[in-house]
């Protein structure tokens, strides 16, 4: 089994905003943030990746950063001035159905009556808000 397959198992195991910290903790080390941006081919798209996942780490962490949710079309510059931790859940919808927790989510929502005529992304967020995967927000 290789890295990213055991990466996703354990994800999947531990379905919690501890471990999600615990992981956001060694990947946003310097060493490894750095190396991991040198996989990229342009400059800019390092440092977007670099930049989500501090910011990743600022939304999942016990230092009660306040959390706002928010659609791509916001403009996030506004959270960033306010000193508020943007969060898309559409997009980390998105990345959980990648680690197979797309199941769970959905089937946590349903269970809280969300109709399956809303959108599958917004009701796996929703979901995953529930499971305590995804951090509640301020906004």
């Amino acid at each position: 089994m290789g890295i990213k397959d055991k990466l996703k198992t354990g994800i999947q195991r531990n379905l919690n905003q501890k471990y999600i910290r615990r992981l956001l903790d060694i990947i946003s080390k310097k060493p490894v943030l750095y190396a991991y941006g040198s996989t990229f081919s342009s400059l800019s798209d390092k440092y977007l990746n670099i930049f989500t996942i501090e910011s990743l780490k600022n939304a999942y962490s016990d230092n009660n950063y306040p959390i706002g949710y928010g659609s791509l079309f916001l403009p996030y510059e506004m959270f960033h001035a306010l000193g508020i931790t943007p969060f898309l859940p559409e997009v980390m919808a998105g990345f959980t159905a990648g680690l197979g927790l797309a199941t769970q989510t959905l089937k946590e929502s349903s269970s809280n009556w969300y109709s399956q005529d809303l959108c599958t992304f917004h009701r796996s967020a929703s979901g995953a808000v529930e499971l305590d995967v995804f951090p509640k927000p301020d906004f």
